[in-house]
Parts: C-alpha cells; sequence; structure tokens
C-alpha cells in the first residue's frame, strides 16, 4: 500500500503534464495484460495466458490509428515465464507490424514474486502512399522511395507482484529508429519508459476497489492515466479512469469464469476531438488454461 502511494505521489504531484505525441500503440486494457508494455510480466501468473485484443481510436475520424495486438505467455516451473507478442498498428498512410518474444525470471518471496525481463524482435514500417493526394503522388522523389523498412529492436522491463498490488517499469523498445521515407530522413521511433502501479482495496463487502496509474514517458513529454474500477462479486468489473486530465475513460469487464473474461472500454476525449469523432474503443477478449506442472488457475486482479 505504502509503495502505491508513493508511486501515485509522484506521478500526480512531480511529473508535469506535458503530453507529445504518443508513438508507442496506445491501449487502455494494459491493466488486466501488462505484457502489451512490460516483459517482464511474461509468467507473472503461473498459468498460460492467451490475450487479444483491438483498439480502433477516434473512431469516425479518417486515417485515425487502429491497433491489433495478440498476446501469448507462459510459466516454466516456479522461476521462468516466456511470451510472445504479435501487434498491426495503423495510421493514415503508416503500418508497423512487429513480433517479440519475451523471457522473465523471478526471485519468490513467499506470495510476492519479483520478476526481470527482456525482449526482441522484428518491427516492419511501412506506409502506402497510394492513400496520398493525387497531387503529392505526382512528386518524382516519392517514386523512389523505399515504402518498407524492417528493423529489429529489444526491451526490458522489472515487475513486482503481491497478492494486492503491484508495481512496474519498462523499456519495451530501446533502440530508435530513423527512416528515409520522403525527401529527407524522418524519426520514426523514440524510446518510451512505462511506470506502472496497481492496488486492490479489499473491502470485505459486496464491492473491491483497484486502484491504477500509469506514466509515460517519451522524448521529454510525460502522459499519466488515473483510475480505479470496482469488483463486484469477482465478475463483473466497471471502472473509470483519466489521461491527462483531457480523456475520460470508462472500462468494463466480465470474468465469465476462472479461465475466461472478456473487457472493452470506451473513451471519450474532453478537448476539442469530442466534436469530430465517436469516441475510441477497445475489446480485450483473455483465456487462462494450466496444462502444465507446477500451473493453477485462480482469480486474479493484474
Amino acid at each position: 500500500m505504502r509503495i502505491f502511494i508513493l508511486l501515485l505521489g509522484v506521478l500526480v504531484f512531480v511529473v508535469p503534464f506535458d503530453s507529445k505525441a504518443q508513438l508507442d500503440p496506445l491501449y487502455s486494457q494494459y491493466q488486466f495484460n501488462q505484457l502489451m508494455i512490460n516483459p517482464a510480466y511474461a509468467g507473472a501468473y503461473k498459468r498460460i495466458s492467451l490475450g487479444a485484443n483491438t483498439r480502433v481510436q477516434w473512431a469516425g475520424l479518417e486515417g485515425a490509428p487502429v491497433t491489433n495486438t495478440i498476446t501469448a505467455s507462459s510459466s516454466i516451473g516456479n522461476s521462468v515465464g516466456v511470451g510472445a507478442m504479435l501487434i498491426d498498428d495503423r495510421l493514415g498512410i503508416n503500418r508497423t507490424t512487429e513480433f517479440n518474444v519475451s523471457g522473465a525470471y523471478f526471485i519468490n518471496t513467499g506470495l510476492n514474486r519479483f520478476g526481470f525481463g527482456i525482449q526482441g524482435g522484428l518491427v516492419n514500417y511501412g506506409f502506402d502512399l497510394s492513400k496520398l493526394d493525387e497531387d503529392v503522388l505526382g512528386d518524382p522523389e516519392l517514386a523512389l522511395t523505399n515504402s518498407d523498412y524492417t528493423k529489429p529492436n529489444f526491451g526490458t522491463g522489472i515487475f513486482y507482484l503481491a497478492p494486492s498490488y503491484y508495481v512496474g517499469f519498462s523499456i519495451p523498445r530501446i533502440l530508435e529508429v530513423s527512416l528515409e521515407d520522403g525527401v529527407e530522413e524522418s524519426t520514426r521511433y523514440k524510446r518510451h519508459y512505462y511506470f506502472s502501479g496497481g492496488y486492490v482495496l479489499n473491502t470485505k463487502n459486496f464491492v473491491d476497489i483497484k486502484l491504477s496509474s500509469l506514466l509515460r514517458v517519451v522524448n521529454g513529454g510525460t502522459s499519466v492515466d488515473l483510475g480505479a474500477t470496482f469488483i463486484l462479486s469477482d465478475m463483473i468489473w466497471a471502472g473509470i479512469s483519466f489521461r491527462n486530465l483531457n480523456s475520460a475513460i470508462l472500462t468494463g469487464q466480465v470474468q465469465i469464469n476462472e479461465q475466461f473474461r472478456v473487457g472493452y472500454t470506451f473513451e471519450l476525449p474532453t478537448n476539442d476531438l469530442i466534436n469530430s469523432s465517436v469516441g475510441t474503443h477497445e475489446l480485450m477478449i483473455a483465456y487462462d488454461l494450466a496444462p502444465l506442472s507446477g500451473q493453477t488457475i485462480s482469480a486474479r486482479y493484474f
């Protein structure tokens, strides 16, 4: 509890709310699947976990971001975890396809686990020039431009998990990437840093409360999520969070059984975008199983 309060204090009172362009895929359902932002989450729970996530940002705007993500992770024995992730991210004429594999090692102290993780993979950056305006397509220099690049990247992270809270830090992609995708070189990727934390208040009544936070830092700018989720009888989850005080995020999850859950998020901007789109929608489906020795299925908050 003290760790989580300290983390919230840093996010709210120390970090400036100076938001810049988000270059990593943006998620709201990360609080249910930290593998999307932290390789040290692979195998944090002793089971096999499969997940699929689809995000349509600023629906209704032409060329708005669409991100599809598939993840898989598994514990191996008592101290090792492995994972894999496939991402298809589209924005305007740009398309990024990424595949990563990850591994984590855990130190166990009672019910708590402290994990160190690394990941590596390939990222394909492409852009479809045919989607540009016809006047722009007439530029002869664009015809000579390569529209497809594949680059390696790797990342790392740490993750501390207890029954009622977690704290994490990660750099999912360490290498910065610049590409010659026009008449001059442009920066395609800037390194991101993630600090995350969550805590569950067990009220001993019908409802438990899960607090969550995420700080993203990139290129000197920051983005902060702060939220609370109400858990009704471990089956129905409903919450609200805010991103930089300019987006309200409504989150729901149905725990169909101990293995299968479905989540949905609706984001409504509170700035000028509220008049030009029908919000952001994100759907998550997750399934857990325990076929290996030492694996178990039980309720979890994170």
